[in-house]
């Protein structure tokens, strides 16, 4: 006479003997999962910043071209004054005191990051200014203007001779 004995059987149909995972096991395959979840998390953030600082020193680098095509069309001193958040272009004044810039010609938003520069002369209190004049309306100085954080962020570099500008990360 054969003994029936009861078997569990598992999907596929060999007999399971086991209760289920531990809670230690449970416990380690639940960080490994948190810790994969959270690595894209953390430079998602990183990203976001880099980019907001591109595009403010792309829109940096556009507005002192066009402050300097300004000046070699219409003469006079031009200024750019950028802060967190905006930028604007001052024109000349009128013709009894065409040094001194009063007209806003554009302004606008960029992204809100900090805004400095390595040049003294640039620098004030709400951020940075770059003037340009001249036959060449060549800028007050040569420089860069820095957008972001070390690291995430981008500068501007003004040269003295031409005022080209050009674009890098930080």
């Amino acid at each position: 006479m054969e003994s029936t004995t009861a078997h569990t059987f598992s999907r596929l149909g060999h007999a399971a003997d086991f209760a289920g995972h531990t809670l230690v096991e449970l416990l380690v395959a639940l960080a490994v999962l948190m810790l994969l979840i959270s690595i894209p998390l953390l430079t998602c953030g990183r990203a976001v910043n880099a980019a907001e600082s591109r595009g403010a020193a792309q829109v940096v680098q556009g507005v002192l071209a066009e402050a300097q095509v300004e000046t070699l069309l219409l003469g006079g001193r031009h200024l750019v004054r950028l802060s967190e958040g905006e930028w604007t272009h001052l024109r000349p004044g009128d013709a009894a005191a065409p040094s001194q810039p009063d007209a806003t010609v554009y302004s606008d938003e960029i992204p809100t990051v900090a805004v400095s520069t390595n040049v003294t002369r640039w620098t004030e209190a709400s951020g940075v200014h770059v003037t340009f004049s001249g036959w060449f309306a060549a800028p007050d100085s040569a420089g860069s203007v820095f957008l972001g954080e070390e690291g995430t962020g981008s500068r501007v570099v003004v040269r003295a001779a031409t005022g080209c500008t050009r674009r890098e990360r930080r």
